[in-house]
């Protein structure tokens, strides 16, 4: 889908995003990084799931990146970061 939005756009930009999501995604998981199991995996999760995709969607639709897009874009980071933060306090007790 990626590819087929790509053809409207000027230049690669778009699969750029794509693969940037994917290696946040890999930097979670992936040893010897494993950021779920360290203090900043909330933060690298939160981009990629929050300001990524937002990004992405904006370029696709209006073909540019303007300051407005990554405003727009802070909530949901925040949103995500909470949501993630709240998971792992709500399964600590299960952990321990």
């Amino acid at each position: 889908m990626g590819l087929h939005l790509n053809r409207y756009l000027y230049g690669i930009v778009f699969p750029y995003f794509g693969f940037a999501v994917l290696f946040l995604g890999c930097l979670y998981v992936i040893p010897p990084l494993s950021f779920f199991r360290r203090a900043g995996g909330e933060i690298v999760l939160a981009y990629g799931l929050g300001m990524l995709p937002v990004l992405g969607a904006y370029l696709v639709q209006v073909n540019d990146l303007t300051r407005r897009v990554y405003l727009v874009s802070l909530p949901l980071i925040a949103a995500t970061g909470l949501w993630i933060w709240m998971e792992k306090l709500a399964n600590r007790a299960i952990d321990s």
